[in-house]
Formats: structure tokens, sequence, C-alpha cells
């Protein structure tokens, strides 16, 4: 609303993303596997502030990140001329993926990439498997509730209509 451009998401796409969200939060990182060296490490100390000022920026940082690729992704359709629907189901999906990438990078402080993907905890693939269905039914079925332009008809009424 800031810059003038018109308002993308609808309070379904938000509640679709807390569809997300929250199995997330409540069933994915409470299946994450603790680190190996979580019994050697010391405590942490009792004074000591729950979130670190590290810890803080590197979390921003992946906030920023995630929303200036979202953004751009946006920008660059709307420039390109593609129509509201697409760019909003374009940016809506990139903001799912943007999210479910981000649940990956934080499955754990001590993980390679490769260890990011790793296939034991199998409530995150299951929560992404049914985020991608779900995501898949909505923009096929359910586009006049999400308002996307992906599955409509490739002739439009207009021209359909006989002279």
């Amino acid at each position: 609303m800031l810059t003038g451009l018109s308002i993308i998401f609808s309070p379904i796409h938000i509640a679709f993303l807390e569809m997300i969200i929250d199995p997330v939060c409540s069933l994915v990182f409470e299946a994450e596997k603790e680190e190996k060296d979580i019994m050697s490490r010391r405590p942490r100390a009792a004074t000591s502030r729950l979130f670190s000022s590290g810890l803080v920026l590197w979390s921003l940082l992946q906030g920023v990140l995630a929303f200036v690729a979202v953004a751009v992704l946006y920008l660059l359709a709307l420039q390109r001329g593609m129509p509201a629907g697409d760019v909003r189901a374009l940016t809506f999906v990139s903001l799912v993926l943007a999210n479910l990438g981000l649940v990956l990078v934080n499955r754990s402080f001590d993980s390679s990439m490769r260890g990011a993907l790793r296939w034991d905890n199998h409530a995150l693939w299951r929560v992404s498997a049914v985020a991608g269905v779900l995501l898949g039914t909505a923009l096929a079925w359910a586009r006049d509730l999400f308002a996307s332009g992906l599955c409509t008809p490739m002739i439009s009424p207009s021209r359909s209509a006989s002279p």
C-alpha cells in the first residue's frame, strides 16, 4: 500500500500460509532430532538473553532476503505485463516456497546444506507434500477463491463469441 501497487494477497492467502506455518512450528520443528553435540554443550547462562543479537540479525537477514526475492519476482512479473491473476499466483507460490526454504535452512544451526536436506524428519516431508498438493489444488480448482489466472482458458470469452 505504501508503494501504490495493488494489494496482492487476500485473507485466504494469509490463511493458507498459516496452514503451512502452524504445522511446521508444531510438528516439524518438534520432530527434529537433536544435534549430535547437544549433551556436550555448556548450558546457557541463566542471565543470558534467550535470543542473541547474532541470531536476531541472522533471522532478520533471512526474512529480508526472502522478501526481496519475492518482491523482485512480483515487480518483474508486473513489468513484463503478466495478467494480475498470474502475478498473484506466481508471487504466492514463490512466497510459499520461500517459507519452506527457510524451514530447511533453519532445521539446524550446525548443519550443512546437505544435512538440511536429510530425510530423517518425516514430518517435514509430509507437511511439504501436503502443502504442495493443497497449493496445486488451490491453483487448479479454486482459482476464483485464490483469484489466480494460471488456469484460465486459452480462449477468452470475447474471442469465442461468434460475429
